[in-house]
């Protein structure tokens, strides 16, 4: 039964998300079409740098289109938590052989997926889009920046700072799970409500992260606060490396204590206050 759940809410935001997904694909296929039919050599003698990277159109469409993307994620997470546990949907689905636990965690699952199939497309398409092979062979000559890019490449995937990246890839995953239950209380709190429900919710909201952000932003301090910001750019430092990796580390555990006391506040409303009108 949880998988139809799962199943009938991946299917309705796909709908409305895809759309805006084919929209960014479509739009980097046709600016990387019609630079690879443009004379680039022409255009770099006649210093037509802008036409390089393609149509200023096509870039101003592709931003609106992300926009779409960001806004509409938020705003499907938003409405359908609300519509299928507080709305019309409400009875049908608090009447489903499953428990509050497995109610949240499937729509928890099926937002994180389709935020993650977000960025992905995001990611695709704009390498798609932005010319990076055109811009290296005819905009930029200078040997001194490959060899730069070389050594960050080498920087970045190098043993020392490769656990680093690592550690903030974790961070970020927490961090969209704890954002997606800051949004799923949010809902619940202003489901308490019988009048306006959207401002006690976009109240909850800012509360709720203001506090989550405050604690955060404590903890963050209190480990990094003797570090030299400006020594993190330049040869490797013990220090400055442990006191990252401590940094990391402690923002990972404190999203998912964080996340872990959203679920529970969550289940809590689900259960003794769910209130279906």
């Amino acid at each position: 039964m949880i998988l139809k759940l799962f199943k009938y809410d991946f299917m309705n935001i796909g709908k409305k998300l895809i759309p805006f997904y084919i929209a960014a694909l479509v739009i980097g296929v046709i600016n990387r079409f019609l630079l690879l039919t443009s004379n680039i050599s022409r255009m770099e003698r006649e210093g037509n740098f802008l036409a390089m990277f393609g149509s200023p159109f096509l870039y101003a469409a592709y931003f609106l289109v992300i926009m779409g993307i960001f806004f509409m994620t938020v705003f499907i997470i938003i409405s359908r938590y609300s519509s299928s546990i507080y709305g019309n949907e409400g009875y049908l689905t608090n009447t489903l052989p499953l428990n509050p636990s497995q109610i949240i965690l499937a729509k928890l699952i099926n937002f994180l997926i389709w935020i993650l199939i977000s960025y992905f497309i995001i990611f695709v398409s704009l390498f798609i889009l932005f010319p990076f092979d055109f811009f290296l062979r005819n905009v930029i000559y200078e040997p001194e920046f490959y060899e730069g890019l070389k050594k960050l490449t080498k920087l970045i995937f190098s043993s020392k700072y490769g656990f680093l990246f690592a550690l903030q890839f974790i961070y970020n995953f927490f961090s969209h799970i704890q954002n997606i239950l800051m949004l799923f209380l949010s809902v619940a709190i202003a489901n308490l409500f019988k009048s306006y429900k959207v401002v006690a919710g976009v109240i909850a909201f800012f509360l709720i992260s203001t506090v989550f952000s405050f604690i955060a932003s404590i903890i963050s301090f209190s480990v990094m606060e003797n570090v030299n910001l400006f020594e993190m750019y330049g040869e490797f430092n013990p220090i400055v490396y442990n006191s990252l990796k401590n940094a990391n580390i402690m923002s990972i555990i404190y999203s998912i204590v964080s996340s872990i006391v959203l679920f529970f506040i969550i289940h809590y409303l689900h259960t003794h206050n769910l209130n279906l009108e």
